[in-house]
């Protein structure tokens, strides 16, 4: 066997006859493995979710939800990290003082114990633990190698307790020596941890030989705070990492560029987001109330600022959880249809398979139909070509000449009712080159109805001038001029194909404001508008004449 203070020094190796408890060993193995096997999972994640967001960057609007998903890899993998740590830390407390000292002995021996602070509460353990099985001399020798300023305020108490206890158990004690080490631990105030014994019954063991055991037993009734159940730690990290990681795609993507959650994922994960919301409220209230200012200023002011405290978490979590709910389960109740499958862009090779959604109205013969892309289970793109694979087109029998919802879903061939007779019938009599430019009109309708630059109607008819050229008429507003106000109409008209600032083919828009009321008078042209043909990615020109 190996001397008692041959195994606290470091540059010493341990004596290969060293009799190793073997619980303590598999427990610190397990802590060791899972603490590194954790931090290689963080970085790896962090890399794959920068170099998802970085491939799926036209998805997202700006750098918010990248580092929102970040965050949540962070949190997920410290908590659990805690959750690891709790458990073991469990498993430690019910297991004898050897378990304890050879689990500290083994990680103080590897990369833990060259930490300056690690190293001093491992020591402090292997310490407390030899006390407790009667080594005494080894206990004194794991006190002499402690940093004391590498201790917090209570690691501090338990090392003097721990150095007047061993002083006492030893033959040669001095009651100097004793008393002296005794001043220190009652000097030092007890800040969270439990089970410190009174100054008066430390002192009642000096000079007595018979309170040795006593003085042992006072020091094993010393505990530190008990944490989080390793499963509470679980949960709520997977809870808080899902919200964030939700809250960053809900609230990040690129609407605006015709970008949307996949209709599935945006319900279940907003469902799971509504309701973990509410539960981190819960738990947050209740610590509230617990460890809020009625706990440490007494009397009525604490009770009723810990009661206001507890509200406002309460009125907070549900107004968070409602609104989640609200973008990510209603605003998301659209039914998929794939309509075709491995679909490659020959232009990024990539393989996608196209969707066609199905919203319903107030009234549920009222269906708005759109067509996306999507190439993960998480995020789908606006694609106006994938209507030429849509087989079953749902038809609206609305006979009100507008079709509701038709500029939110700014892509839909479905509101028959909302066209004129000419667009009704152009499933059976229209070719696909006017099909296609009626579905970029709609893109377009929602590009201008979701920046403000037209107001909401919900209406997209398609007509055609007095030249007989076709237009999209996104239905009337009024304007104030003069103080009167004054009846306007929107159109969007095509100006003919052309290719963008990158080469890419792109068909022109012109949208045109006209006075229906007052036929005399010239329409005033807004601003001209290009839809890319193969991404239906609008780009405004940024000029309003010809």
């Amino acid at each position: 066997m190996a001397k008692a203070d041959d195994i606290y020094e470091q540059q010493t190796a341990l004596p290969e006859d060293y009799s190793w408890d073997a619980r303590g060993l598999a427990l610190a193995k397990v802590a060791w493995v899972g603490q590194g096997s954790l931090r290689v999972a963080a970085v790896v994640l962090a890399i794959v979710a920068a170099c998802w967001y970085v491939a799926e960057s036209g998805a997202f609007g700006s750098v918010l939800p990248l580092l929102a998903l970040e965050l949540s890899v962070i949190i997920l993998c410290l908590g659990l990290a805690f959750a690891l740590a709790s458990a073991v830390r469990g498993r430690l407390w019910k297991a004898g003082p050897s378990t304890r000292h050879d689990y500290s002995l083994w990680l103080f021996r590897r990369r833990s114990g060259r930490l300056p602070k690690q190293a001093a509460s491992l020591l402090l353990g292997m310490a407390r633990a030899s006390l407790e099985t009667g080594r005494i001399d080894g206990a004194r020798r794991a006190l002499e190698r402690i940093d004391e300023g590498q201790l917090d305020q209570d690691g501090l108490k338990l090392f003097h307790l721990l150095g007047f206890v061993t002083c006492l158990c030893e033959d040669d004690c001095k009651t100097e020596d004793a008393e002296e080490l005794l001043v220190r631990y009652e000097a030092v105030p007890r800040k969270a941890w439990e089970g410190f014994p009174d100054p008066d019954e430390a002192r009642s063991w000096l000079g007595s030989e018979d309170a040795r055991a006593d003085a042992v037993a006072a020091v094993s009734r010393v505990r530190n705070p008990r944490g989080a159940h390793p499963v509470h730690a679980l949960l709520l990290t997977l809870i808080v990492a899902h919200c964030l990681a939700f809250a960053a795609l809900l609230y990040g993507i690129n609407a605006e560029g015709g970008w949307k959650l996949r209709c599935g994922y945006a319900t279940v994960g907003g469902l799971f987001a509504a309701l973990f919301l509410l539960v981190l409220g819960i738990a947050l209230a209740i610590f509230m109330w617990r460890e809020g200012p009625r706990r440490h200023r007494r009397g009525p002011v604490g009770t009723v600022l810990s009661i206001v405290l507890v509200v406002a978490t309460g009125i907070l979590a549900l107004a968070l959880s409602f609104e989640t709910f609200v973008n990510g389960v209603f605003a998301y109740d659209g039914t998929e249809r794939v309509i075709a499958s491995g679909v490659e862009d020959k232009y990024s090779g990539r393989t996608y398979d196209y969707l066609a959604v199905d919203w319903q109205g107030y009234d549920p013969r009222d269906v708005t139909t759109d067509w996306w892309r999507a190439d993960s289970p998480l995020l789908m793109e606006k694609w106006s070509d994938a209507k030429e694979y849509d087989k079953k087109a749902v038809k609206s029998p609305s006979q009100t000449g507008t079709t509701s919802g038709t500029a939110d879903s700014g892509g839909s061939a479905s509101d028959g009712g909302a066209a004129t007779s000419d667009l009704s019938s152009s499933a059976d009599g229209t070719d696909a080159s006017a099909s296609t430019s009626e579905a970029r009109m709609r893109t377009l309708a929602t590009y201008l109805v979701d920046r403000g630059i037209v107001p909401k109607t919900g209406v997209f008819q398609i007509g055609a001038d007095a030249k007989g050229n076709s237009y999209a008429s996104l239905g009337t507003g009024t304007d104030t001029e003069d103080g009167k106000a004054v009846v306007v109409e929107y159109r969007i008209l095509s100006n003919g194909e052309t290719n963008d600032a990158q080469g890419q083919p792109s068909e022109e828009f012109v949208l045109e404001k006209w006075y229906p009321e007052d036929e005399g008078r010239d329409p005033q042209i807004l601003g001209f508008y290009l839809v890319n043909e193969s991404t239906s990615a609008v780009t405004d020109e940024g000029r309003t004449s010809w």
